[in-house]
């Protein structure tokens, strides 16, 4: 497969290169990713040019609906943590890690004690993180609660020469939702409302991302979920279940995109 030439604009923002790693799982598994130019845009999130094609590739995430107002706050609040946690292990060691952290079902966190978890969490990461490449999971024996809080459960740790930057995340107990036809149709329908301010392409494509690392990500679609033929203007839609790397081609049926904005963008520059 020919190089690609990636064109960016100075420092990439942290949700851009979340969808870019989405778009790095996507790409192998794609019979067919057009292999041209790839640059990262706003509307649609990353636009595709080879030959004659255009094909513009929007980014979205999809999460439950359910659950209560608290563990909502809490579930945020947990990621804010993480988000500290990371900032402060970064001025302490320059290592690019991929971290899970797992609290404890019990624990109660707000922005009072925030600090305090996020320098435990960074001190224990920064004290074990493996010395080669591959992991390391701590688990909490609850014998020790100054060095390892019992409010966290384990940290998950793994060390990857490839890795340009920190990624941390929350890993939360939760039920898996299988099936979430309704829930699909709205994230598409959602996204289809936008087409019309997107740059012009000859083709759009949408790719779900279910990141699985809280409660209110995880979803693993049933066979229902799979073969449902989802209404929209994208001609086509992938889901990916980010924790494992799966990716699942959706069943389309395409709507037409306004006359106007399909009007020849062959040979055009994005």
């Amino acid at each position: 497969m020919p190089s690609r030439k990636i064109v960016g604009r100075g420092r990439v923002e942290q949700l851009k290169e979340h969808e870019r790693r989405f778009l790095d799982i996507l790409e192998p598994q794609i019979v067919g990713f057009p292999s041209g130019r790839l640059v990262q845009t706003e509307a649609p999130d990353f636009i595709v040019t080879a030959l004659k094609r255009k094909i513009g590739i929007e980014v979205t995430k999809i999460q439950q609906q359910s659950g209560s107002n608290r563990s909502r706050r809490q579930e945020s609040e947990q990621e804010k943590i993480a988000n500290e946690a990371v900032r402060i292990f970064e001025t302490q060691n320059s290592v690019a890690l991929e971290v899970k952290i797992r609290f404890s079902a019990n624990g109660e966190f707000n922005k009072r004690n925030r600090n305090y978890f996020a320098t435990a969490i960074a001190i224990l990461v920064n004290a074990y993180l493996p010395i080669e490449d591959g992991p390391r999971v701590l688990h909490n024996d609850w014998s020790d609660p100054e060095m390892f809080p019992y409010e966290l459960d384990s940290i998950g740790i793994y060390r990857l020469a490839s890795l340009k930057r920190n990624f941390w995340s929350v890993s939360s107990a939760g039920f898996v939702q299988e099936d979430f036809v309704a829930e699909m149709q709205a994230v598409i329908s959602k996204k289809d409302a936008l087409i019309p301010s997107y740059q012009s392409c000859s083709e759009y494509w949408l790719l779900i991302v279910s990141e699985g690392n809280s409660a209110s990500t995880f979803f693993r679609p049933s066979r229902e979920t799979l073969d449902h033929q989802y209404r929209s203007v994208f001609q086509r839609i992938f889901f990916l279940e980010a924790f494992t790397k799966k990716v699942s081609e959706l069943k389309v049926l395409s709507l037409q995109i306004p006359t106007a904005h399909t009007a020849s963008v062959l040979d055009k520059g994005p």
